[in-house]
């Protein structure tokens, strides 16, 4: 009996390594394509850069699984296409916000989608959160909104910010009853890829006529889509390990991140709150990372 619970210890060790591993793997991914996006600025529209997400996306996941015989159906399409509606909504909701709000504002009220994805885990999923769970849960967020500056509001956009974040929340207690369910990585990326790429079409060919699709806008496109496809792939791979109240908040070092990165390439001074504010998301990370021991 000893044996077989320190075997089970391991194999619980060694899932939760590869859970830490995948979702570093999305965070680079997922900052390197903000900057990306950063550096584009005023070249192409922010549907015409979600749409090449998509096919971009597509261009890599469709080949690979062709090679390795994965099935791109799925077993359950009704999830899929939650993950997918949710996932894409959500962006068009906070390119919204953002063009109408400051960014930090409109980055704060995304960035609520850990508390909403735990809800609906833990309720679904069953996924235990202790009262301490939510006190980090709720820590994180506060070291986000600190972080980049945010300035309460109840206007039409800053209720466009709130329901980005709740459609995040959906969106990545999708990925994680997914891959509960054993769903393959093919099936999970490839919908959505499919999916965005529905919805921000109408948006690109609107704004096609004004912006055109010059030679110079393609490598941007491109690496804003392969990051986009890596951070992706990272963070699917990663809730087949990590709990949605650990991954959630994990995922939020992209913020910290971004804004380092925008501060060396392109001179952007943080907020005078951003050291604060990344104190507490880091201890927020860190105690819930305790808590899975």
């Amino acid at each position: 009996m000893t044996e077989k619970t320190g075997e089970d210890r391991e194999k619980k060790r060694r899932a939760m390594i590869s859970g830490f591993a995948a979702m570093a793997v999305s965070v680079a991914g997922f900052s390197c394509m903000g900057l990306a996006l950063r550096g584009s600025r005023g070249v192409f529209g922010p549907s015409t850069a979600m749409l090449w997400r998509g096919l971009v996306g597509l261009a890599l996941v469709i080949p690979v699984a062709l090679f390795t015989r994965t099935s791109l159906r799925g077993g359950n399409a009704l999830w899929l296409w939650i993950r997918g509606l949710s996932g894409s909504v959500s962006l068009l909701l906070f390119f919204i916000a953002v063009s109408h709000l400051d960014l930090g504002t409109a980055t704060a009220l995304c960035y609520t989608y850990p508390v909403f994805a735990s809800i609906f885990s833990a309720i679904h999923l069953r996924e235990r959160v202790t009262f301490s769970g939510w006190i980090a849960i709720a820590l994180s967020w506060i070291g986000i909104a600190v972080m980049v500056g945010y300035r309460p509001g109840t206007g039409r956009y800053e209720l466009y910010g709130m329901f980005s974040g709740i459609l995040a929340g959906v969106a990545i207690h999708s990925v994680r009853a997914l891959r509960s369910q054993g769903e393959t990585l093919a099936a999970i990326l490839s919908s959505f890829f499919a999916i965005s790429c529905l919805v921000a079409l109408p948006g690109a060919m609107m704004e096609s006529p004004r912006l055109g699709l010059e030679w110079s806008m393609i490598p941007g496109l491109l690496s804003v889509g392969m990051l986009a496809t890596v951070g992706q792939a990272g963070l699917t791979l990663a809730y087949r390990h990590l709990p949605t109240r650990l991954g959630s908040p994990l995922s939020l070092v992209v913020v910290p991140l971004s804004m380092i990165g925008a501060y060396f390439l392109f001179g952007e001074q943080p907020a005078s709150t951003a050291a604060v504010g990344s104190v507490l998301l880091f201890l927020s990370v860190a105690w819930l990372a305790h808590s899975q021991r």
